[in-house]
This record gives C-alpha cells, structure tokens and sequence, in this order.
C-alpha cells in the first residue's frame, strides 16, 4: 500500500506486513506508524522545515512548521513563484522547497536565496523548479546533500559554490547549463554524475574542488571536449572522467 508521510506528503510505499510498525520517512526521515487507515506521527523530522498551510501577505507567505511559524520570502512574476529565502532564522536542517505556494508553481530559486546559512545539511529541490539562480546556496558550509529533482534545467553561477560539506551531486538530464563557477570551491565534493546528452558544462564550472575523484558522464555528451575544457580546473585529485562514448563507459584522461 502506498501513504504519505504525515510530515513531509512523500509518498511511501508500505508493505502489509509493516502495518503497526515504525517507518522513517526516506526523504525527511520523520518517524511514524500506520494502524489500518491512520497514520501517527512517532517523531518529527529533523528540524523539517516545509510550507504546510498559510496566506500571502507583501510577498511573504506564513506557513506551519514543526518547530513553529516560518516565514518563506517570494515575489510571484507572471503567475509563477521564485523563492527568495526565508525571513528569519530557523533550524531547518534539512530544506525542501515547496513545488507551490497557494497554488501557484514555484519555478525559480532566486540569487543568493539561502546565502550563507549555516543551519542547512540537506537540501530537496522539487521537479517544478526550472532555474537555479545565482548564488542561490552560495557559502552555505554545512549542506552535506543535495537532491535536484528532473525538470531543473538551469544552474547558475556560484549557485552552489563554496558548499564545503557537499560530498556528492548527480545533475538531472533535464539540466541544458551548468554555468561557470556554480560548484566552485567545494572543498569535500568527491563524485559528480552528470545524466545530460545536451548539457554545456561551462569553463570552471566546477573549478577548484581538490577532493573531487571520479566524474561520471552518462549521457552521450558529444559537445562536451573534456581534454580543452577548463570545466574541472583545479581539481588536483581528478586524473580523468568516465564517459559515454559510443553507448559504451570509458575512462579517459583530462589531459
């Protein structure tokens, strides 16, 4: 049978005989317990923060959390939402961005939404998102994951640079432009699989990542000339990228 987590709405697939048993949500990690058609919440999320409910007042909509009132920043422009942060601190340690605010489709995360915030681990980035834009994560030190969903097509400058706790990132098919510096200086970034045929992965794109070890291109990515491309400069660690060559994995050297 399948149920949404009481927290955070994923759905979760649950096995009968799972029915009275605690379940830890695999996207927000809330514990609760399903007896029959109820669901009860056993242990919030960590810290979760999510837009549950709420009005928009000059932009700022308030919405419920379990560990209280948040507020979310956003301009609405042409019917569509651009999230711009939120309004004051909180202990959101694991971040998803709503896919829609009053029913309206939140596409875009805006430049330097979640600047510098230090009290972010995790972040979920919804399908409905097309654009990421500059500085959007920039310098946000404590994000160790970092989950974007098929359907982002644009990641911009600095968007998530200088994240030194990112270990990993996979970059959906769905994405045509990492532009240059957007995971710059990302100190403890070790792997990068990108899914693309199309994507350009601009100059410095991710420069300066000194633990980064193994590149996975997976789509067949012909415009991509990983040998005159400065995309991976920096990267001392980085010996040669896995591609997709001919529908076949090889390894080839960077230079």
């Amino acid at each position: 049978m399948e149920i949404k987590c009481p927290i955070c709405g994923e759905a979760v697939e649950l096995p009968e005989t799972m029915i009275g048993v605690k379940v830890r949500c695999p996207l927000c990690e809330g514990v609760f317990m399903a007896e029959d058609e109820e669901i009860f919440l056993l242990q919030p999320a960590r810290s979760y923060a999510i837009v549950a409910a709420g009005s928009a007042e000059n932009g700022v909509v308030e919405c419920s959390d379990p560990n209280g009132l948040i507020k979310w920043r956003y301009p609405e422009i042409n019917g569509e939402i651009w999230i711009d942060g939120v309004s004051f601190n909180i202990p959101s340690r694991f971040l998803v961005i709503p896919s829609e605010i009053d029913g309206k489709p939140v596409t875009t995360i805006g430049g330097r939404a979640f600047y510098d915030r230090q009290d972010i681990i995790g972040v979920f980035i919804p399908s409905s998102v097309t654009s990421i834009e500059e500085g959007a994560f920039l310098a946000c030190h404590s994000i160790q994951s970092v989950t974007i969903s098929e359907g982002v097509k644009y990641i911009a400058k600095h968007a998530f640079a200088s994240c030194f706790s990112l270990e990993s990132v996979t970059i959906p098919a769905s994405v045509t432009n990492i532009a240059s510096e957007s995971f710059e200086e990302c100190n403890n970034l070790k792997s990068v699989t990108i899914l693309g045929e199309s994507v350009e992965i601009e100059n410095a794109a991710f420069w300066g990542c000194p633990n980064l070890q193994s590149v996975t291109l997976l789509g067949e990515n012909k415009q991509f000339d990983h040998r005159r491309s400065s995309a991976f400069g920096g990267c001392r660690s980085l010996k040669g990228i896995i591609r997709n060559i001919g529908g076949k994995m090889e390894w080839q050297p960077l230079r």
